[in-house]
């Protein structure tokens, strides 16, 4: 629910609780200003969602969930933010993520986000739940903050690296919610 979109004004600011009883749960939710018409339907949604999960006792695969697909399509706008910003950051240098056995998948990780954020054309829901699942498995990498500084060390442009870090992982806190 909150800042799908940049908005220094904080209309979008939003702060959710969760309240565990023994036999279901209650989630609030506190936004500034007000609840859009689309806001409210997803939480229906989300609602409607988290019961079916209850009920059957395990979540589908992901690539199969609906949900996950209307979640993408709902948070493009956040998306999009992060995607610009990580564009900013890799089109100011030359990041060739160079091939070392020990992190492979990382360099690859790295490599799909990077070719995601520099797109000039509109990516489909499925390629956005794509690079989100990436940049999930990117945040709970343990090295990746001292692999990206080495790296950005070596390309001179050192202050690069927790900002490429940060996008990725708020690009992945999709995934985790």
């Amino acid at each position: 629910m909150a800042r799908k979109k940049h908005d220094r004004a904080g209309k979008d600011v939003c702060a959710t609780g969760i309240l565990e009883y023994k036999d279901h749960a209650t989630i609030f939710l506190a936004k500034n200003g007000r609840m859009r018409k689309r806001d409210l339907i997803i939480c229906k949604q989300l609602q409607t969602w988290l019961r079916i999960t209850a009920t059957l006792g395990e979540r589908r695969s992901i690539e199969k969930d609906i949900m996950w697909q209307t979640l993408v399509e709902w948070s493009k706008l956040r998306l999009n933010l992060y995607r610009s910003e990580l564009s900013k950051l890799f089109r100011g240098a030359q990041f060739k993520w160079p091939a070392s056995d020990q992190i492979i998948n990382i360099q690859q990780k790295l490599q799909a986000v990077q070719d995601f954020s520099v797109l000039e054309t509109e990516a489909s829901i499925k390629a956005w739940a794509e690079v989100v699942n990436t940049c999930y498995e990117l945040r709970y990498e343990r090295c990746l903050l001292s692999y990206l500084e080495d790296y950005c060390r070596q390309l001179e442009v050192p202050a690069k690296a927790k900002h490429i870090f940060k996008y990725v992982a708020f690009m992945g806190r999709l995934r985790a919610a």
